[in-house]
């Protein structure tokens, strides 16, 4: 198993897997449902979603998206707007954990 950030090059888990670029966008598209980069945004989204929720919501937008590589604040708002469709002070104020699972919702 790899765990991974999101991060990681289509080269890079090619070569961790012993198999071809154009395999990898294939077993993506098959068994995910998406491609790569949609993928790479989501685990991006969702770390970034989990370490908020962890830091007890006292952290900074700003430090965030640092800490999770994005470019600047406004790319995370943007990040998060293409996501969930809301900014994310709105998206995080109605955001609610649904039981034991790691599952979220947010009230529209």
């Amino acid at each position: 198993m790899i765990v991974t950030s999101g991060a990681d090059s289509v080269e890079a888990l090619a070569k961790h897997f012993g198999v071809g670029r154009k395999q990898v966008y294939r077993v993506f598209k098959s068994h995910l449902g998406c491609g790569v980069d949609e993928y790479r945004k989501l685990v991006k989204f969702r770390n970034a979603l989990n370490h908020y929720r962890a830091a007890g919501q006292h952290e900074r937008f700003t430090d965030l998206a640092l800490a999770h590589n994005y470019y600047d604040q406004p790319a995370f708002v943007k990040h998060f707007k293409s996501i969930t469709g809301k900014a994310p002070r709105l998206f995080f104020e109605g955001l609610s954990h649904l039981g034991m699972a790691d599952t979220y919702w947010t009230l529209q």
